[in-house]
């Protein structure tokens, strides 16, 4: 198994726990903590999608592909929680997780068209 192969499973399978797990019993804890007037909670949601450009499976997928797989996984990791007892699904959290999932688009196709820019610029000071 190639080794994005096996980043990406490990991405997946800790999603998937984070979505099962039970957390947050006291709501207060992390739904009390603010960082520039946003609940932690959905600063969380936004950085752990927010991977999902860096750890696809394969170059070979389009990524625009690749990131509407990402927003049905987004869908999905919420929706599921709607059918969890101990589980609230949450439009916030929804919204969250897809804001990660196209945050990572931005920032993966900024890094890329950097990194070709920036190799283009140093080929032409040779």
């Amino acid at each position: 198994m190639p080794i994005k192969n096996k980043i990406f499973s490990v991405y997946l399978i800790g999603v998937i726990i984070l979505i099962i797990m039970p957390l947050n019993v006291k709501k207060e804890i992390i739904n009390s903590i603010y960082i520039f007037n946003l609940r932690l909670d959905y600063i969380f949601h936004v950085l752990i999608f927010s991977l999902w450009m860096f750890v696809k499976k394969s170059e070979k997928y389009n990524p625009l592909f690749w990131i509407i797989i990402g927003l049905i996984f987004a869908f999905l990791a919420e929706g599921i929680q709607f059918f969890i007892p101990y589980r609230n699904f949450s439009e916030k959290d929804l919204i969250a997780n897809c804001l990660g999932i196209v945050f990572s688009y931005f920032i993966y196709h900024l890094l890329i068209f950097y990194g070709r820019f920036s190799h283009k610029a140093r080929h032409r000071n040779i």
